[in-house]
């Protein structure tokens, strides 16, 4: 037995010992009990406790929109793992984005790709690089910004294109979007 499991058993004979004292037996302490409590703390989570818990920590994390590898690394989990468990919950991640664009009459664009987004937006080639694609919006006095965009920075109203739309929406709701003339 490891040392630091001995120390957590020893804790959990002396909460047991406090209980059974006060109340004859552990079964008459009230749940609020401040002993009991501690007890139950100290307590080691079974596997399938720690299965449920790593699920929940999984849900409340895709509910915030992080993607499949955000959560995997967030949770210390292999990408497949939580993969596996987005198919079996029938979860569709929302999507992030790789750029925020800002037009000069202050329409705010996400895009995956500057070159999808120039495809869709100004039917130019999206063989451009970024570079490129910089450079064309830039001349048009468009801002970029490069980064890491989930789906809840999007703002109702806010436009934005994945790489497989074929012309840019406005974000409605947290579940919906809508097709505009942009």
């Amino acid at each position: 037995m490891l040392e630091s499991q001995r120390k957590t058993y020893q804790l959990m004979l002396e909460q047991l010992h406090k209980i059974e004292s006060k109340y004859g037996s552990i079964n008459n302490a009230p749940e609020d009990d401040p002993n009991l409590i501690k007890l139950e703390q100290l307590r080691p989570k079974s596997n399938y406790q720690h299965l449920i818990d790593e699920q929940d920590e999984i849900m409340n994390l895709t509910k915030k929109d992080y993607q499949v590898s955000d959560v995997a690394q967030k949770l210390g989990l292999r990408r497949r793992t939580v993969s596996d468990f987005f198919k079996r919950h029938k979860i569709q991640p929302r999507p992030a984005f790789t750029f925020k664009i800002i037009s000069p009459d202050k329409k705010v664009f996400y895009a995956q790709s500057l070159g999808h987004f120039l495809q869709v937006s100004f039917h130019r080639s999206c063989s451009y690089s970024v570079k490129q694609s910089t450079v064309y919006l830039k001349r048009r006095n468009f801002q970029i910004n490069e980064g890491y965009f989930i789906w809840t920075e999007v703002k109702k109203n806010e436009y934005f294109v994945t790489n497989n739309m074929d012309f840019p929406v406005a974000k409605k709701n947290d579940d919906s979007w809508a097709k505009v003339n942009v």
